[in-house]
């Protein structure tokens, strides 16, 4: 019985004869397997493979090896490495280069299924370079759209070939673009049936915003970063960690980490004496004059996409980061992919910005030789407390409420509210705040990412507390006022 979610093995990987490598170890790696057993070919699995290493040697009774294992291998170019992730397949292909292991032996995924209808993503193994925009674009107000996000998500476009058809399909022209291009971007969902598409499946990334399954704006705004050559990309991460090495000298010898989420009891933080330390703000709490005038904070970490979109919303948030790095002591914290963005817009800031790879499937605390944090749905645990956890010993966390009622949202500090342009960031971009909005479970997630955290850090002798009262069981646990 094929499962609801399907991830066929792409089949091309074994016509080598070659030994395989299934690189990550989840569910599309066990249905993977399930498959070459169904084939009778289970033997053709070496090995199976983590960048980031655990304590789990074995998948399913396969060897499992890390990225530096991997490039010991004497006869590492004798086999054939399937990637089986999709979010992360770019970052992989690039792990495996590093490893030294040729294009012509990795194979990316193929095409997953959901219910039976193919699930769109771009499977490029090799930066970006040609791209065509399906369908054809009818009006002027879609052509507007469409320029606006391509002229901002884009900033090399002048250096790719970006084809905007002018006429309907069918012709030699189309065709030849197709054939060529590096990725598809689908603008409109209904078009995805079109017979004209049916070869390209692996191409196409759909970005119009009602399409549910993968949300159009993640897609744009990783865009231009994978439009960049491997040793760009290097050059951009190389950037970041010197600009990490830069925030870590500034934190004093025995010095805390505060850690701010925008809960409303971040205003009763504004009369506490704090003690000096590296200041970690979130989010909205950026906009506020009061909040940066009392705290001074350091460091600010966004994760949320709509701070990198086209939109209204977006250039302000972006201002308001500038306004923030006019000290130069300050530093700005965000996902990788998204900081690319950030690095080639705003030249000026490329000394404060740190692109965060968000790349592991383990908790772990950003150090030098190990960059990078697991990608979780908060910012307070995929950036706030693994970067605190990174720089002090003492971490204080303030404004971390939670609720109560885990069927609610939480509430927010009157002084970390959006205002009305983010109705313009969900409107152009309805799928991923649909997505945001209806996560299931998210409250208990999110309370037992924080206490895994903790636990984490404290197993290395790390010292946490919470200087706001707080729904997190962890964090309440935890709870140690301070003199005001």
């Amino acid at each position: 019985m094929t499962p609801s979610k399907y991830y066929p093995f792409p089949i091309k990987a074994l016509k080598h004869n070659m030994p395989l490598v299934i690189y990550e170890t989840g569910i599309i790696a066990e249905q993977y397997i399930d498959q070459l057993e169904a084939l009778g070919m289970r033997d053709r699995i070496q090995y199976c493979a983590d960048t980031f290493p655990s304590k789990r040697k074995q998948f399913r009774g396969i060897p499992v090896l890390d990225q530096q294992q991997i490039a010991q291998l004497s006869n590492k170019q004798e086999m054939i490495y399937v990637v089986a992730s999709y979010w992360a397949s770019f970052s992989i292909a690039d792990t495996l280069r590093a490893c030294g292991i040729d294009d012509i032996h990795i194979v990316m995924p193929m095409a997953m299924e959901i219910e039976g209808q193919t699930v769109h993503f771009p499977l490029h193994k090799r930066a970006i370079r040609h791209i065509v925009i399906y369908p054809f674009i009818e009006t002027i107000e879609e052509h507007d759209d469409m320029e606006a996000r391509l002229n901002w998500f884009l900033p090399n476009r002048q250096n790719l070939h970006v084809y905007i058809p002018q006429d309907l399909p069918g012709d030699e022209v189309w065709q030849s673009e197709m054939d060529a291009c590096d990725v598809l971007l689908v603008w409109r969902q209904s078009s995805l049936n079109d017979a004209l598409l049916r070869p390209y499946r692996a191409k196409i990334g759909c970005v119009d915003p009602s399409y549910m399954e993968t949300p159009e704006l993640p897609l744009y705004a990783r865009l231009y970063y994978r439009t960049l050559e491997f040793e760009e990309r290097a050059a951009l991460l190389k950037q970041s960690m010197f600009n990490f090495e830069r925030l870590q000298a500034l934190v004093g010898k025995g010095q805390p980490a505060y850690v701010f989420g925008s809960g409303p009891s971040l205003e009763t933080v504004l009369n506490m004496q704090l003690i000096p330390g590296v200041k970690i703000i979130c989010n909205a709490i950026v906009q506020s004059e009061k909040v940066l005038d009392r705290l001074d904070p350091d460091v600010l970490v966004a994760i949320d996409a709509h701070f990198f979109s086209h939109t209204i919303f977006g250039q302000q948030y972006r201002e308001t980061i500038k306004q923030f790095l006019d000290h130069s002591s300050r530093y700005c914290i965000v996902p990788e992919m998204y900081a690319a963005l950030l690095f080639a817009q705003y030249p000026e800031l490329r000394y404060q910005i740190i692109g965060m790879p968000i790349t592991s499937t383990i908790y772990h605390f950003p150090v030098l030789d190990s960059f990078w944090v697991k990608s979780l749905a908060n910012v307070i645990t995929t950036l706030a407390i693994p970067i605190a956890s990174s720089l002090a010993d003492t971490i204080l966390i303030a404004g971390c409420d939670g609720s109560s009622n885990l069927e609610e949202p939480w509430d927010h500090s009157k002084i970390a509210q959006w205002d009305d342009t983010v109705n313009a960031a969900h409107e152009a971009h309805t799928s991923y705040r649909l997505i945001i909005n209806s996560r299931e479970s998210y409250h208990e997630q999110h309370n037992r990412n924080i206490e895994e955290l903790i636990a984490l850090g404290e197993q290395c002798g790390k010292t946490y507390h919470s200087i706001t009262p707080s729904f997190i069981p962890a964090l309440a646990r935890r709870f140690k006022r301070l003199e005001t």
